[in-house]
């Protein structure tokens, strides 16, 4: 509900719920129930490892009951940023539960961060694994100067100019299909064109740390001289702390994701540095079939959330400014009723398949990724399909279908297909690779689908 920063010294209900957290609490209570779960977690049995000495049962609790006393206190520096709906909840937990549920729910937080440090697992198994928990650490905040250097030499100037190419590609086909598009007209096409002829696209880096020159200078006041690791981390992190608070107007964000997303407050899709690693979102080398699927229509579909159910109410400056008309939610609801449909089609083949036996087959789609998922997979088909004359366009002959477009469905496939074994979400993993594809034609007749299957269902939900 709130989380510790540099902004605004709070106020009202707030002020009271922290004055309770920090004044009237004492740092003993509040790491009560924290020093109750490590001294639970020391007398916790463990099964020693093969060739690898276990830690005595004391040292690894006895640490982090250390770093508790020395570190947990509150020092009156930081001030608390709240988000406006977090009001309602204290007051309503603060009127309802009074002190004792605020110290019991603080108290329950600081526990679970707390406790799964504390059982010696991390100094159990073996030297590997507490490199590897090391370089996490360090990576958590210091990810941008430990990997810069890295990045810079494998994503090259001329990868960022052709990624650029590929979504201005991207912008232009969407901006044609809408000047063409039967269902927005009059006042609402001009609003969305309006909107996506001001989309910013930011490919690579942020502007403060575009060269290794500006990473070192931006990172050049941190020292690290300290006895241990935590202290070194505690150190870097008020570092890193203090560069997001030096600059508020620099858009920043993690140069290393390979995550694209829409920013809707400044209308812009980024797409970091890290997305550009070949070979799995772009491969530079590779067939323009499948970085047009992948990495396409991954900035396509970001593009779409500007449009779709979840930015149809605001302008490009995030304005509230609805342009909908009756007709245009018509036509949302008409095709998110659609992909409701088609999904309990395609789910019923895809289950028994790609998802691990734990996996609640009854979870709900989310309709609004949904749509923006097929958005994206038909502007980054029409786009790539434009682009490479002499190819056979919604081909229903597997025989007369290019080979190439083959890698435009696999390359949308991939990225959302690394998901296959994990615990599933929502509408999430390979399904985010199937629906999309079902609704443009040749797809199931190219991977020779049985007629049979959902993946050649006739439904297709149609789009702008």
């Amino acid at each position: 509900m709130f989380f510790f920063s540099a902004g605004f010294t709070p106020s009202g209900v707030v002020s009271k719920v922290l004055r309770l957290y920090i004044f009237s609490f004492h740092v003993y209570d509040l790491h009560r129930g924290a020093r109750r779960a490590v001294e639970a977690f020391r007398g916790r049995p463990r099964r020693p490892r093969r060739r690898v000495r276990p830690s005595p049962p004391r040292r690894c609790g006895d640490r982090w009951l250390r770093l508790l006393d020395k570190y947990g206190a509150y020092d009156g520096h930081d001030r608390v940023v709240v988000q406006p709906a977090g009001l309602k909840f204290l007051t309503r937990l603060l009127s309802e539960s009074g002190a004792e549920g605020v110290r019991r729910l603080l108290s329950w937080s600081l526990v679970r961060q707390w406790a799964p440090l504390s059982d010696g697992s991390l100094d159990t198994e073996g030297p590997l694994a507490r490199n590897v928990s090391c370089v996490e650490t360090v990576l958590a905040v210091l990810r941008l100067p430990f990997l810069a250097r890295v990045l810079f030499q494998s994503v090259s100037k001329d990868r960022l100019t052709d990624a650029e190419s590929l979504a201005r590609k991207m912008q232009s086909t969407f901006s044609g299909m809408l000047q063409n598009s039967s269902t927005f007209q009059g006042e609402p096409r001009q609003k969305i064109i309006e909107k996506l002829s001001k989309l910013k696209i930011i490919i690579g880096y942020p502007e403060a740390v575009n060269t290794t020159e500006k990473v070192d200078a931006l990172y050049e006041g941190l020292t690290l001289s300290k006895a241990t690791l935590f202290e070194n981390w505690l150190e870097a992190s008020k570092y890193k702390q203090s560069i997001i608070s030096q600059d508020r107007e620099t858009m920043l964000f993690d140069a290393t994701s390979a995550m694209v997303f829409y920013d809707a407050m400044t209308n812009q899709v980024i797409v970091p540095a890290g997305a550009l690693l070949s070979p799995l979102l772009y491969s530079p080398n590779g067939a323009s079939a499948y970085n047009y699927g992948s990495l396409g229509q991954y900035i396509a579909l970001e593009m779409a959330r500007g449009f779709g159910p979840m930015g149809k109410n605001s302008n490009y400056e995030d304005e509230l400014n609805p342009w909908v008309t009756p007709e245009v939610q018509k036509f949302y609801d008409s095709v998110k009723n659609c992909l409701k449909e088609s999904w309990d089609i395609v789910k019923n083949d895809h289950l028994p398949f790609h998802n691990p036996p734990d996996v609640d087959s009854s979870f709900v789609m989310d309709t609004d990724t949904a749509f923006s998922d097929l958005v994206g997979a038909r502007v980054a088909y029409e786009a790539y399909t434009t682009a490479e004359s002499g190819l056979q366009k919604l081909s229903v002959d597997p025989d007369r279908l290019s080979p190439a477009v083959k890698q435009f469905f696999v390359g949308n496939c991939v990225k959302w297909c690394l998901d296959a074994h994990s615990k599933l979400v929502n509408y999430a993993g390979p399904f985010r690779c199937v629906l999309p594809l079902v609704h443009i034609g040749g797809f199931s007749e190219a991977l020779r689908c049985k007629r049979s299957s959902g993946y050649a269902s006739m439904l297709k939900c149609s789009l702008l």
